[in-house]
């Protein structure tokens, strides 16, 4: 009897509701997540997701929104590990090189696992190391010699020296300095070549090139000066079915960046502080603060040379499809950006 006078009130409270114009739904139809997780790695590259997690950004800007997130954040060496966790949903946002981003785009495309660019990170220059004073451009390693990148293959020195190689060589020897690198994370790799081990060269990003030159190594080459232009460092991205189910947490995150970016410019001893806190590389706060007022080193949010690198990679076969724009490429927060 009890059930039956239950059922009957609930029918009733429908019919009003639907009469009403009300919506019944269950309350985590809608919900957006409470727990996000967010992938960086080493790296002045990656200073606004350290800056956003020590200033608490995001939890300012989701708060705004009317949500409550839980940032979780994690480190990686490197982007294979990164994207296999995006893609089995043990991430949320993760953070790497364009052409890594590039290659889980195409892999991704028109799937339920499509991903796209959040916000870039950091506009600056990889300096090609060496310990070994004859070597003066990237003709002269050969096959006794050890460069180490992040990613072999898909890292952005691996793609420039590609894209370096096709044009020294030709198209079809554009893979022919890909036997000489090797992956490891940035600061294995310092060691490993200051250590004088196997690896003779290093593919560095700030601040372990400024590092390397101070302990007598030489710079061969800049990633600016082998691809002929300016290009993104780093960029965030996530799967388009995760901005689907958080857009209110996509665009806070979003916000976050820029306010991470810009206390960076406006407060760099601050942003300095942070980094020293959070990357435990000893290195020291004068020197941080050299490389952030290097005038190559910037953080924006404007995207740089993705189109480039796209069409390269789809020239060689890396990727089997192109981008009509870079908007193609990137959620619509970013879209009001001047990029290429």
């Amino acid at each position: 009897m009890y059930l039956r006078k239950t059922l009957m009130f609930s029918v009733m409270a429908g019919a009003v509701a639907a009469a009403l114009g009300w919506a019944i739904a269950p309350t985590t139809a809608s919900a957006e997540t409470s727990d996000l997780r967010i992938a960086k790695q080493y790296g002045l590259g990656f200073l606004p997701l350290m800056v956003m997690e020590s200033q608490d950004f995001l939890g300012k800007r989701t708060k705004e929104a009317g949500l409550t997130v839980k940032p979780q954040w994690l480190t990686f060496g490197g982007p294979a590990a990164m994207n296999d966790a995006l893609l089995s949903r043990n991430v949320d946002i993760v953070s790497n090189g364009p052409p890594s981003f590039l290659v889980m785009w195409n892999r991704t495309l028109n799937t339920p696992s499509s991903v796209r660019a959040v916000a870039p990170l950091s506009l600056l220059p990889m300096w090609l190391m060496t310990r070994k004073a004859d070597i003066k451009s990237l003709d002269q390693f050969t096959s006794q010699d050890r460069i180490a990148v992040t990613a072999v293959k898909t890292s952005i020195p691996s793609i420039i020296m590609q894209m370096w190689a096709a044009k020294k060589w030709g198209q079809k020897d554009y893979q022919r300095l890909d036997p000489l690198t090797t992956s490891l994370p940035h600061p294995d790799a310092m060691a490993a070549l200051l250590s004088k081990t196997e690896i003779t060269a290093h593919f560095a990003s700030p601040p372990y090139q400024y590092v390397e030159l101070k302990r007598g190594l030489h710079r061969v080459a800049t990633s600016y000066e082998l691809m002929g232009a300016p290009a993104t460092f780093s960029v965030t991205y996530a799967t388009e079915a995760f901005a689907k189910e958080n857009p209110k947490t996509l665009t806070a995150f979003y916000k976050a960046m820029e306010d991470s970016q810009k206390f960076i410019k406006e407060h760099p001893e601050a942003a300095a502080d942070i980094y020293l806190k959070s990357s435990k590389e000893g290195v020291s706060k004068a020197e941080v603060l050299e490389i952030l007022k290097d005038k190559d080193v910037q953080f924006i949010m404007r995207p740089r040379s993705f189109v480039a690198y796209a069409k390269f990679m789809k020239d060689v076969g890396t990727l089997k499809s192109t981008p009509a724009s870079w908007k193609d490429l990137f959620f619509e927060n970013a879209h009001g950006e001047s990029g290429d």
